[in-house]
């Protein structure tokens, strides 16, 4: 119907309190710019986000959010009511829903080491694709760069079901060509 929703509070995910810049909110607005809504804060907690950085709409209207902070898919109806949170995609930076629902997600934080911590241990960096319907990961196509950096963050798929990433680490755009699930 033309809404805009918006995700606050980007650089929050790497806090384990709450600061200045801890929103972590989703606003909602009208076509028109008009403010309708908005839900969230920032927390741990079903319905809280830690940096939510990516939507994604299915055919029946529900919103998935990538709660990268918290690694884990928060799906909601388009009034904030939360129906399902997802933990088996990784840590989600971007995600992509095609016309036929199938879901594509991608990790480019997972194993990342950093000083005194490792970044959700024992998950690997990569793309996870699977069912928006009932969440079933059904294939996995691994980060071929290097888990040191920043990694892949975000995503597109064409209507040929070729598969697009960015690479931040080497400042390239990856394509994956004709990849069917």
């Amino acid at each position: 119907d033309g809404s805009i929703y918006v995700g606050e509070a980007h650089g929050a995910q790497f806090q384990d309190e709450p600061g200045p810049n801890a929103i972590g909110r989703i606003t909602k607005w009208a076509p028109d710019g008009t403010f309708i809504k908005s839900w969230g804060s920032w927390g741990y907690g079903d319905g809280q986000f830690r940096a939510p950085h990516s939507f994604a709409m299915d055919s029946q209207g529900r919103l998935f959010i990538a709660d990268r902070g918290n690694r884990r898919i928060q799906i909601f109806d388009q009034e904030g009511n939360l129906l399902a949170i997802w933990t088996q995609f990784g840590k989600p930076s971007g995600l992509v829903i095609d016309r036929n629902d199938v879901l594509y997600v991608v990790d480019g934080l997972s194993g990342r080491e950093r000083p005194g911590w490792r970044d959700n241990f024992g998950w690997e960096q990569g793309i996870r694709i699977g069912d928006a319907e009932t969440g079933w990961v059904t294939a996995f196509i691994p980060n071929v760069a290097s888990a040191d950096g920043a990694g892949m963050e975000f995503l597109g798929v064409d209507f040929e079901g070729n598969i697009y990433v960015n690479d931040l680490s080497r400042q390239r755009l990856t394509k994956y060509t004709q990849f069917r699930p």
